[in-house]
């Protein structure tokens, strides 16, 4: 008889069958009621435990016993003379079946009873848990110290006096951020709440703050009246409040009052160097003072028209009170970003924005505004890269939230040390989270770093806040360049040509994927285009980089070569990105490229990964916004 047979013969399967039923059956009721009656999981583990060690028990039990009708009898006593008896096998299926039926209701019980009730518990738990640890989160995530300030509300009798209202804000948000260990949101992301109704703690979500300063101004003739108050955004609770009266000559002691009233508020020691940046409340002349923050009203609007009315103001304001810093550091800003965003020739902008600088500096050695537009010309005019980080690295010192002091260094790291500009990008970022240009940096240099799906992202985002945002389908269309996929890139590129008004960068763009598709046609006709504004005075400024890349697009690298000769001669902004502006591969075993990355003092290869800079001039008068 074969080993098998004897198995069968003895019921060592039926046993089997019997025993892991019932054990299967046991574990699910212990798992389902030990945890009502507190048992721990220790217990639940026992059981499975002994049951396993039963298990091989009870096999040798099954073999050297048999269930007869006089009960068990070890097998050797058996008689096999006999007639075999089956009473065994009967008991043992009846009591399989019994077991087999008992399980089967149990899982349909646990299965539409038990079950869903356990998962609703389940959820709730885990939901509760997500909230506790999201809330956790987001309060990790705010700085102990953060503020956000909203535009003052315009409550003079003259409500065209919403350039005071809205330029008082963005001085007393310059104060604030020079106070080291307050995070302060930039001017940009707190003015986009201008106007609406939202409540606090969801403005305080937004900005990723634990606190927002609102108020309102009234001016009537030399007189000014304040009202602020610093509201908790978790509770919606006021932590300080206070009115005040001053005379306009006064305003600069008005806005040290506010500052360090606030500082106070949220418990902020400050330092002998901030507490003596904030006591510069000396008199200031009302009519200057007024035509500054109209100068900083129409700045803020980042158009030609903006940048010329804010000349007229700034000149009109130094006309008056020409010992008035802040009046020459808002000159030497326009300027720089006018040769910056190729309003104006780099070699008529960038001499002026310095001229400016180095006035309001020898008025005011620790003006930030100044610093940054000095290091910017050094940066992107004079090549001299060691002034540049040593202008704009003070005025972060000076000035730590101010976000445009971190986008200027963002644009520094750009040239010396590529793969860090991306972080100091995200730093800008923070600090201003709603402003589309810092978006736009951050996109380049996501792309300076081949993280394609991480700019895209970022470009989606900056249509879904502003439909209208130039920047962001010229980003999305070097994109779709990058990855060869033309067609997507000549339609995301169209629309940037059409929503700019044709600006350069977007023209210049165009012709180049038109000139990788092989539709040289196209692109000469762009190319053409691009040469009539270089001799119509008025109508923008085209950098000769930018028709030296659409020749390059053309594969005519004598006629590429030579304009960007003509962009070393101009001191073009964009040179200083040359090592990572896209796709000048074809051109980098030229003697003549080598030669002008010597005349720049470049490295033949920067630090650019993938081919990509980050100049975001790109975006035309869309390319970087006020703070």
């Amino acid at each position: 008889m074969s080993i098998v047979q004897e198995l069968k013969r003895r019921n060592v399967f039926r046993v089997a069958a019997a025993y892991l039923a019932g054990a299967w059956l046991l574990i699910e009721v212990v798992q389902t009621l030990f945890p009502l009656y507190g048992f721990s999981d220790e217990a639940i583990r026992l059981v499975v435990t002994l049951l396993a060690i039963g298990f091989p028990i009870m096999l040798i039990f099954s073999w050297v016993f048999e269930l007869t009708p006089e009960g068990f009898k070890l097998e050797k006593d058996i008689d096999r003379s006999l007639p075999p008896s089956h009473h065994a096998g009967k008991k043992l299926d009846r009591v399989i079946i019994v077991l087999l039926a008992l399980a089967l209701a149990y899982f349909a019980f646990d299965k539409f009873v038990i079950e869903p009730s356990r998962e609703a518990e389940l959820v709730q738990t885990t939901t509760k848990a997500v909230t506790q640890q999201i809330t956790a989160a987001r309060k990790s995530q705010l700085a102990d110290k953060s503020i956000a300030v909203l535009p003052f509300v315009n409550m003079s009798p003259d409500p065209d006096d919403t350039y005071f209202s809205d330029g008082l804000t963005e001085e007393l948000i310059g104060s604030l951020a020079k106070i080291k260990g307050l995070h302060v949101t930039a001017r940009t992301s707190a003015f986009a709440f201008k106007g609406t109704n939202l409540d606090i703690r969801d403005i305080g979500q937004t900005l990723n703050v634990r606190t927002v300063l609102e108020g309102s101004v009234r001016r009537d003739q030399d007189h000014v009246r304040i009202t602020a108050q610093l509201i908790d955004v978790e509770d919606g609770y006021h932590i300080w409040s206070e009115s005040y009266d001053h005379k306009l000559e006064n305003i600069l002691s008005l806005q040290e009052s506010i500052a360090k009233a606030i500082a106070a508020a949220l418990s902020i020691q400050l330092s002998p160097t901030v507490d003596e940046q904030l006591s510069t409340g000396s008199a200031v002349n009302p009519k200057a003072y007024d035509l500054y923050l109209q100068g900083r009203y129409h700045w803020a609007h980042i158009s030609e028209v903006g940048f010329r009315n804010a000349i007229e103001a700034f000149q009109k304001a130094i006309a008056i009170d020409p010992g008035y810093a802040p009046a020459h550091a808002g000159l030497a800003t326009v300027y720089s970003f006018m040769g910056y965003f190729g309003v104006m020739p780099p070699r008529e902008a960038f001499p002026m924005s310095v001229l400016e600088a180095e006035a309001a500096l020898a008025l005011d050695p620790d003006s930030p505004e100044a610093l940054i537009a000095r290091g910017m010309a050094s940066l992107v005019f004079a090549w001299d890269w060691d002034r540049a980080r040593d202008d704009i690295s003070r005025a972060l010192e000076l000035s730590p939230n101010f976000s445009q002091a971190q986008w200027a260094w963002a644009e520094y790291l750009a040239v010396a040390d590529p793969r860090a500009a991306l972080d100091a990008a995200l730093k800008a970022l923070s600090l201003d989270p709603l402003s589309l240009p810092i978006m736009n940096s951050v996109a380049f240099k996501y792309l300076t770093r081949g993280m394609y799906a991480e700019a895209e992202q970022m470009a989606e985002k900056m249509i879904a806040m502003d439909p209208g945002f130039t920047a962001a389908y010229w980003n999305l269309g070097i994109i779709q360049l990058l990855r060869g996929r033309l067609e997507a890139a000549i339609d995301y590129l169209t629309q940037s040509v059409e929503r700019s008004g044709h600006l350069p960068p977007s023209l210049a763009m165009l012709a180049y994927a038109y000139a990788k598709s092989g539709d040289e046609n196209r692109a000469l006709a762009i190319l053409e285009e691009l040469k009539s504004l270089r001799d119509q005075p008025g109508r923008g400024y085209a950098p000769p980089l930018l028709i030296a890349y659409v020749y390059e697009g053309l594969g005519r690298v004598g006629d590429a070569l030579d304009w960007l000769d003509k962009a070393v001669e101009e001191r073009d902004g964009w040179l200083v990105y040359l090592n990572s502006f896209p796709r000048f591969e074809s051109l980098r075993g030229e003697a003549r490229f080598k030669e002008i990355l010597q005349r720049l003092q470049l490295p033949e290869k920067a630090g650019s990964e993938h081919g990509m800079g980050s100049p975001t001039q790109s975006t035309g008068s869309e390319g970087m916004g006020p703070e």
